[in-house]
């Protein structure tokens, strides 16, 4: 079925008419039952903001799906066809899909960059599953876009450059000073665009703010709106010296600041810099006043000119963007063609094993001297038997399905071989209670939902030692390995008591238990570390002795490394927990996992994404994986869609570093592969727990060779002093029991 999507936005309508179409959050019930009345319009998504009105369906057929989304809010809102037809627009299929990714990628947006508009599309998307109107297309479409937003966020620098003047201020303020925290602004008179920009100095950390009117009551009430101190316009010249920052934007006919009042200022601070922005037209400063040592003075026109090559870089990084766009819609497309075909090799493969175990079986029984040598042979001989009668087929139904007739072709394949009888119990799907893990967990139903709309999942919680230990603040280390987040379900796993498991890849040890096995790695979202600030200082500019939380061994010694004067403290708990704990005033700042807050919608919290060049994250960091028993093949080809090639390559290599270095969450030990030009590149690391002692080096290969890539490098760094590291460590370890 057709994707499509219709709608107006900024570009097509003005506001007034965009106003008549808007949806408010109240109504979404009223919609949902409404539009079960529209047949025709299978899925759909209602995106509705102050600059577009839009919405995504999966439909039968274009035409008539175009005619009735038209009708549907035609009839909602009360409108005639004649008011809206001239402002709407409509694309299908790969147009659809190109439209809404550069939609959440701020493309589409009138200020391109801007991020607001990702959490309204988040937003839109959750309404729109909250009241059942999601099925598996328009799911995996979403979940796509907001991939492929992050990554136009992160491989670009769309949207690093401010464009409005306030907030260009403030960034040049920062260029000046850098830190904020200890600087004092003043505004001088009033005006929209001035108090925008005060707001946003306040919003990075000026420590003070006051306020000087002509008319001291304005500027008691401003001052009370921005939390700030209101002088008297009589007492200006007396505080100017005080302040680092001015802006200025009275309605004065001439300058209210001299370059000669000004120099006295600048002498009377000693020469400690000052930053002025004058918003006045006129202008309230003396254009000479820029002459003045240590005094930067930007006018509107200033400030203006800059914007406008801010603007031009943003420009260029959205030709970048779009390429990126370009390529993701491909991917796309590809998915959708191969969603009929994938089922049925699916079903093919699954019935033809299930056939081969129950005659082996059978065969076995009637064998019974047989060593275990010999039953190995037999059942590698009927695995490949079936393999190779399969393989023709196979090739030739994916060559088919993408002919004209390829719809017909699937159906006879199905018929012949009786592929459609359906799983007649639900797939059980273990995970831990946690916010984050049930996040997770629930993202792994959602895509399983998409790839197979017929097949029942169930979730099955289940609490783990790791869970139970989660109150203190004893260190991860002290408590036990990694696998104390992931035992219990891994019995539960073995027991056959759930079918599969979804877990955090960096909570598995680097040898599984015997019998199990990864069934399948995601796409990896972020793996970098961060920063979570209370005060929103980075850690640059943390002051000495700051208070850090981490559980992991890893961070500790990095931070201790790069900033030997910090306290880094343990810190237990799920991530919510540990957030509560950082607003509590336990700690200054704690560092966590990019992808875990990226997965609950919580990027607002953090402060500073640190450099993996000096904070390389934990083997397996970002990435999901799907535990399943070793022999279960249909479970194995069931979670098989979820695998990400080159993920999979880059983990398969970390976990072989680790492995080799015995390494878990008892030592200092990190590693992140990344695929670069078709060609592998680890970078490892060890550290003693001090951070004294700090080894980091590289390994490249072939993605075919991660395994040995991963094992190579370990040796490296073994071989660099690595080893003597580990055996301190060890020792130190021994001689605490």
């Amino acid at each position: 079925m057709p994707i499509l999507v219709v709608g107006l936005s900024h570009k097509t309508a003005p506001i007034e008419i965009r106003e008549q179409l808007a949806f408010a959050p109240h109504q979404w019930g009223e919609v949902a039952e409404k539009l079960e009345q529209y047949q025709e319009i299978q899925e759909k998504v209602i995106l509705s903001t102050c600059n577009r009105v839009e919405m995504y369906a999966r439909v039968e057929d274009v035409h008539l799906g175009k005619e009735r989304i038209i009708q549907f809010l035609c009839d909602y809102h009360g409108l005639p066809l004649r008011a809206l037809s001239s402002y709407l627009y409509s694309y299908s299929e790969s147009e659809a899909v190109r439209h809404l990714f550069r939609v959440a990628s701020s493309l589409d947006s009138m200020v391109v960059g801007e991020t607001q508009i990702l959490g309204q599309v988040k937003e839109a998307y959750s309404l729109a599953k909250a009241y059942g109107m999601v099925g598996g297309i328009l799911n995996q479409l979403f979940e796509k876009s907001f991939s492929v937003a992050k990554r136009v966020r992160t491989e670009t620098r769309i949207a690093e450059n401010a464009v409005s003047i306030s907030s260009t201020a403030v960034e040049l303020a920062k260029k000046i000073f850098v830190d904020l925290q200890e600087r004092v602004a003043m505004l001088i008179g009033a005006g929209e665009m001035a108090e925008l920009a005060a707001q946003h100095l306040l919003q990075n950390g000026v420590k003070a703010l006051l306020v000087c009117n002509r008319t001291f009551e304005r500027a008691v009430s401003m001052a009370e709106r921005l939390h700030g101190d209101a002088i008297r316009y009589e007492h200006l010249f007396t505080y100017l010296e005080t302040v680092d920052i001015v802006i200025s934007s009275t309605a004065a006919p001439h300058p209210i600041l001299k370059k000669s009042d000004l120099q006295e200022v600048i002498r009377r601070r000693r020469q400690k810099p000052m930053f002025l922005i004058d918003i006045a037209v006129p202008r309230d400063i003396e254009p000479e006043v820029n002459e003045i040592s240590n005094i930067y003075l930007y006018d509107i026109d200033d400030l203006q000119n800059v914007v406008e090559a801010n603007i031009r870089e943003r420009q260029r990084e959205a030709v970048i963007a779009e390429e990126i766009i370009k390529r993701e819609v491909a991917a796309f497309q590809r998915w959708l063609e191969e969603l009929n075909v994938v089922p049925t090799i699916v079903s093919l493969r699954e019935k033809a094993e299930a056939i081969r175990k129950q005659e082996m079986a059978k065969a076995l029984r009637k064998l019974h001297n047989l060593s275990e040598e010999e039953r190995a042979t037999i059942d590698a001989l009927t695995a490949s038997i079936v393999k190779k009668l399969l393989h023709s087929p196979i090739v030739n139904l994916k060559k088919e399905a993408d002919t004209v007739e390829g719809s017909k072709f699937l159906l006879s394949i199905r018929h012949l071989f009786d592929l459609d009888t359906r799983l007649n119990r639900p797939i059980r799907v273990g995970s831990r209670g946690s916010l984050l893990a049930l996040q997770q967990t629930d993202w792994i139903l959602r895509q399983l939902a998409s790839f197979f709309p017929q097949v029942s999942l169930q979730k099955v919680l289940i609490k783990t030692i790791g869970d139970l230990t989660q109150t203190s603040n004893v260190p991860l280390a002290k408590v036990g390995d990694k696998g104390i987040f992931i035992k219990e379900i891994e019995e539960a796993l073995l027991q056959e008591k759930i079918d599969l498991a979804v877990h955090s890849i960096k909570d598995l040890p680097s040898q599984l238990p015997p019998g199990l096995i990864i069934g399948a790695i995601t796409e990896r979202e972020d793996p970098r570390d961060v920063l979570v600030s209370r005060t929103g200082l980075p850690l640059d500019k943390l002051p000495k002795g700051a208070r850090i939380g981490t559980s992991s061994l890893r961070r500790h010694a990095q931070l201790l490394h790069y900033r030997p004067d910090l306290v880094v403290l343990p810190i237990r708990g799920n991530i919510d927990t540990r957030l509560r704990k950082l607003a509590t005033g336990e700690y200054d700042a704690i560092v966590l996992a990019a992808a875990g807050l990226v997965r609950m919608n919580w990027e607002e919290k953090i402060t500073e994404y640190l450099d993996p060049d000096l904070f390389l994250p934990a083997v397996g960091q970002g990435a999901l994986g799907v535990e399943i028993r070793e022999e279960d093949l249909e479970m194995e080809t069931f979670v098989s869609r979820l695998h990400s090639e080159e993920t999979g390559a880059a983990i398969c290599a970390e976990r072989a570093f680790l492995h080799r270095l015995e390494g878990g969450c008892q030592v200092p030990v990190g590693a992140w592969g990344q695929i670069e030009a078709g060609q592998l590149i680890l970078r490892g690391m060890i550290s003693s727990v001090d951070g004294k002692r700090f080894l980091i080096r590289k390994r490249a290969g072939s993605i075919a060779e991660a395994a040995g890539i991963g094992k190579a490098l370990a040796e490296d760094l073994l071989g660099a002093g690595g080893q003597e590291i580990l055996d301190e460590i060890y020792r130190q370890e021994r001689e605490k029991k």
